[in-house]
């Protein structure tokens, strides 16, 4: 995924690798194979990202291609962890997925503007609106 856009800096952790680019969006990159978060990892994550941002609330791109399944608990941290983002992008080539993951978003108003996209460029390309 970081092949679409020049790095400015990267922390690698244990789920993953998280990334701030020179246009300052924050990318994760989960690690292959990677198809749920715990809350510990999630709680990582967070701490990664308020590090990589200094504390500002960028735009974020994930790759949830090989997101699976998480419980009530790891959805209600993850919800609440798209708060210290200024949008989040969500990119995933299974239309199934693009269907699911849309539905879930016409419900989280609360949250910073979310979509769901099919590649990294539209997703790029939105994030980069959004820095605005």
């Amino acid at each position: 995924m970081n092949k679409h856009f020049d790095i400015k800096e990267q922390l690698l952790i244990s789920s993953g690798e998280l990334y701030r680019t020179v246009d300052n969006i924050i990318i994760f990159n989960p690690s292959e194979g990677l198809n749920s978060h715990s809350i510990a990892q999630m709680e990582e994550m967070i701490a990664a990202v308020q590090k990589l941002s200094n504390g500002d609330k960028l735009p974020y791109i994930t790759d949830i291609n090989n997101a699976v399944k998480f419980s009530s608990e790891e959805k209600n941290k993850a919800r609440e962890s798209l708060r210290i983002f200024k949008s989040a992008a969500f990119v995933t080539n299974a239309s199934i997925s693009r269907v699911i993951m849309s539905a879930f978003l016409l419900f989280h108003k609360n949250s910073p503007p979310l979509k769901v996209f099919k590649s990294i460029e539209e997703a790029k390309k939105w994030s980069l609106q959004n820095i605005k």
